[in-house]
């Protein structure tokens, strides 16, 4: 009995040994999906991919990546299963960084596309999203000055911008959250291809899921200002005595709150920056005295609500309630919320912001620190 058990443990060791790799994928099997892209199509959606090239030799983006196939399909799975023949490997989603949308499927509607990100597997929650100024192929096909996985670049450039105001970073997981929420819209970062790279040239507005309107850089900045997004960034003053003034943002804090007064609802907005002194045209810096850097400091402030309401009015213009208005007066005044929630684009055309900043200039570009 006892041998006969030995001989089974010994043929089931030797059975594990040989099938342990039988269902192994290497890499060189797999199309490894680097960036995504959405055109509409006769027939529904035309997906592109960017794939990573395990197997070609070379310098740069030609050596492993910058590899664009299109196939399309009623709707991105179907898309997708025709690239995954069609390069005779199976796809690989899981290294996807960004799924960028052309700004016609964008005006279309992005919110019929959403199912696929909810309901497939092979979509993860942090794959980044933006909108094309134009065709999303032609986008991700730019080489990011030969960059070795050119969506990756563009990834930095929406990451690294978001914090001076010159970019923004939106997640599938985002976009989603927005969608669920009764009142709040997203907005997503426009990117341009500008010869061999990419630029970021604003914000592509939404109401529901359909892009309205764009917002220019000055009123991005404003609406990333409000969403506390900005961590720095460089502000343009003008001064009669001193000239052009440049500052810059070392840090900055920014409370909002929402509440109904007088039949409408009221959008708070406070602002508390440090500054560092960086330029002053007429005069030296380290001649600037206490009343020219109040006089500065005013300034400031005022530059600063200019942006927060500036942008406001881009938002309700566009009917995008994107710094979340309808979100803070559920949290703030729920009965007033409940009041106006079923006809919330009316009441957020309806609504006002109030801004207060507050700024002090507490660096001068040669690092000093004011007393």
């Amino acid at each position: 009995m006892r041998r006969t058990i030995k001989l089974l443990l010994c043929f089931l060791l030797v059975a594990a040994t040989l099938c342990g790799c039988s269902g192994r994928r290497t890499l060189s099997n797999l199309a490894v999906v680097e960036g995504m892209s959405i055109d509409r199509a006769a027939n529904g959606v035309s997906v592109s991919v960017q794939t990573l090239n395990m197997t070609k030799s070379g310098n740069g983006s030609e050596a492993l990546s910058g590899n664009i196939t299109a196939e399309s399909g009623t709707g991105i799975s179907q898309a997708l299963s025709k690239l995954s023949k069609d390069l005779s490997r199976n796809l690989f989603l899981g290294q996807n960084k960004i799924t960028v949308f052309s700004s016609s499927v964008a005006r279309h509607g992005v919110g019929d596309n959403m199912d696929y990100f909810v309901r497939s597997a092979a979509s993860r929650p942090d794959v980044l999203l933006c909108v094309a100024d134009g065709n999303a192929k032609a986008l991700l096909q730019s080489k990011e000055d030969d960059a070795l996985v050119p969506s990756a670049n563009m990834v930095h450039l929406l990451q690294n911008g978001q914090d001076s105001g010159m970019g923004a970073v939106v997640s599938v997981n985002d976009a989603l959250r927005c969608f669920a929420s009764p009142t709040s819209d997203i907005y997503l970062p426009l990117l341009k291809r500008v010869g061999t790279h990419t630029a970021f040239v604003g914000l592509a507005l939404f109401d529901g899921g359909k892009m309205t309107a764009t917002a220019n850089m000055t009123d991005t900045f404003g609406i990333l200002l409000m969403n506390g997004k900005i961590k720095s960034g460089l502000l343009t003053l003008q001064n009669d005595k001193l000239g052009h003034i440049g500052v810059e943002l070392v840090s900055c804090k920014v409370g909002t709150k929402s509440a109904i007064e007088n039949g409408r609802s009221v959008f708070r907005v406070t602002v508390q920056a440090q500054l560092m002194l960086d330029e002053v045209q007429k005069g030296y810096i380290s001649t600037i005295d206490n009343r020219s850097i109040a006089v500065i400091e005013r300034l400031a402030e005022q530059k600063l609500v200019d942006l927060c309401t500036g942008a406001y009015a881009c938002l309700q213009a566009a009917g995008c309630d994107g710094v979340q208005v309808g979100a803070q007066l559920a949290m703030s005044d729920p009965a007033g919320y409940a009041a106006v929630k079923a006809d919330w684009n009316r009441a957020f055309s309806a609504s006002v912001i109030q801004a207060v900043c507050h700024c002090r200039i507490t660096k001068i570009n040669d690092n000093s620190i004011r007393e």
